[in-house]
């Protein structure tokens, strides 16, 4: 028996499948481990977006649009698609809003485009969140 065996007979009561391997080589617990983090570039990215939509909302004739608040936007799955959640105070369906939001959404993308610096402008997507 090795050394390294003895080891770790003595550290636990009886040895498992994975006791003695290296976590890192198994590919399916390292990408399990690994967590998806946010660079600091992206963040401003995403908060570049959130302002200049919702100053958009803001400029936009519709009701259902003007009522609608952009909280915050996320990386979806990466900068070259922006998640934006909002929130309306209205008693209006999900599907309207969306319905609006499409509607406007050339627009919107446009708008974006005027005021944050990028070659690329990110496709918007937007997630509704009611409060009533």
């Amino acid at each position: 028996m090795k050394k390294s065996q003895k080891n770790l007979l003595q550290c636990c009561a009886e040895l498992g499948e994975g006791d003695g391997q290296n976590p890192r080589e198994d590919r399916k617990f390292y990408s399990r481990q690994k967590k998806r983090c946010v660079s600091r570039k992206n963040k401003q990215l995403c908060q570049q977006v959130v302002q200049a939509v919702n100053l958009t909302f803001a400029q936009i004739d519709s009701d259902v649009i003007a009522s609608l608040y952009a909280k915050y936007g996320v990386p979806a799955p990466n900068t070259s698609r922006v998640l934006i959640y909002v929130t309306t105070q209205m008693k209006v369906s999900s599907v309207e809003i969306q319905r609006e939001i499409s509607r406007y959404n050339g627009r919107l993308r446009r708008e974006v485009a005027e005021m944050i610096h990028r070659r690329k402008v990110p496709s918007l997507a937007f997630m509704i969140e009611m409060n009533r």
